[in-house]
């Protein structure tokens, strides 16, 4: 759905609760959050990392974001991983917490992908980026259809790391994919796993500030948590 905030107008799935994991603003600001997986002390009482997006909706630049996070009140969720991705500053932006400390890191503008599973992370990160490495090599890819076969795949499964996650008790639940131009943005969201077919529900937006050239940044950028992007 398209929401405002503080004047500002954004594409998101909402959660129960008013939370998500991914979103996108008229400016062309993406932001997806995955879980980290590492051990922490547990806490009785947990502010829910999903609000920590539409908290940062209506900020417009790197600058802005970062100064937001590191004044945000943090010490109640646990840990994730949160990325940003800016075209019109040509920037993807990263922090990491842990719990108690926030790290943050700049990413240069290039095709990459970011993996999160319960089963273990860094296990999701070799196996599932290696289907998207030869993938890349498709004539088509970049393009929504060829991303959309790409989370439908069942290599290395179908089961906990492959892409389209098939367990017991966990699976994909939706995918999401987000395509910013020079003049529009276009949310793409289907509930259940992607290997189905399910009809997608599309959202398009005008883009703020569609003078700004996104030529030179054109390569998409994948959050994937357990297997959904």
């Amino acid at each position: 759905m398209v929401h405002r905030q503080d004047g500002i107008r954004a594409v998101l799935p909402s959660e129960k609760g008013g939370g998500t994991w991914i979103a996108t603003n008229e400016y062309g600001i993406t932001l997806a959050l995955l879980n980290w997986n590492i051990p922490v002390p547990q806490q009785s009482v947990r502010r829910s990392r999903g609000l920590i997006i539409p908290d940062l909706l209506p900020l417009m630049s790197a600058a802005k974001l970062n100064t937001a996070l590191t004044t945000y009140e943090l010490a109640r969720c646990a840990p994730f991983r949160l990325f940003a991705i800016i075209p019109g500053e040509g920037a993807v932006l990263q922090w990491r917490w842990d719990g108690a400390h926030l790290v943050n890191k700049t990413w240069c503008w290039d095709l990459r992908h970011w993996f999160s599973s319960s089963a273990s992370d860094n296990r999701a990160q070799e196996l599932r980026g290696g289907v998207c490495s030869r993938a890349s090599n498709d004539a088509s890819a970049g393009s929504l259809a060829w991303l959309r076969r790409l989370h439908q795949s069942h290599e290395n499964g179908p089961g906990a790391f492959s892409i389209c996650v098939h367990r017991e008790l966990v699976e994909t639940l939706s995918y999401t994919a987000v395509s910013c131009t020079g003049h529009k943005i276009l949310m793409v969201h289907a509930i259940g796993n992607p290997c189905n077919a399910r009809e997608a529900h599309i959202v398009e937006i005008q883009r703020v500030d569609s003078s700004i050239s996104t030529a030179a940044h054109t390569k998409p950028h994948r959050i994937e948590k357990h297997g959904v992007c």
